[in-house]
């Protein structure tokens, strides 16, 4: 079953494709700092979107991430392109001040649905707040 967001919900774009897991890896096995400087820039990059899309909102309630993933083409596999992106946009969540941490008192669960998108691949992130 598919999410449908509601434009009521906390949520940001992030434009372009966020790198695979084997490009991740492929970067560490070339050189760790290489691997490295790919997260930081990844995860600081979905920090300035998250800043444009979600101002100064945060919450230190229970949530659940909605993923909508729009690739320019259905090259990349699901697995590789949710791990690194799930991760980077979790760690600059808690970068940025959204949520306290990323674990299982912090984020219920997350979702995820993939689109094709040639002229303009990005992904969409929708917070889900849960009542206490």
């Amino acid at each position: 079953m598919q999410f449908e967001p509601n434009n009521n919900m906390p949520h940001f774009t992030i434009p372009g494709v966020m790198p695979s897991l084997n490009e991740y890896l492929a970067a560490c096995n070339r050189n760790p700092h290489i691997g490295a400087k790919m997260k930081r820039e990844h995860t600081n990059i979905a920090c300035l979107c998250i800043r444009s899309g979600l101002k100064r909102w945060n919450t230190k309630d229970k949530i659940i991430l909605h993923y909508h993933i729009y690739e320019p083409n259905m090259k990349r596999d699901h697995d590789n392109v949710l791990s690194t992106t799930c991760k980077y946009v979790q760690d600059a969540l808690i970068k940025t001040g959204v949520i306290e941490n990323d674990g299982w008192k912090n984020i219920e669960n997350f979702t995820h649905d993939w689109f094709v998108d040639k002229i303009n691949p990005r992904t969409e992130v929708w917070i889900e707040v849960l009542s206490k």
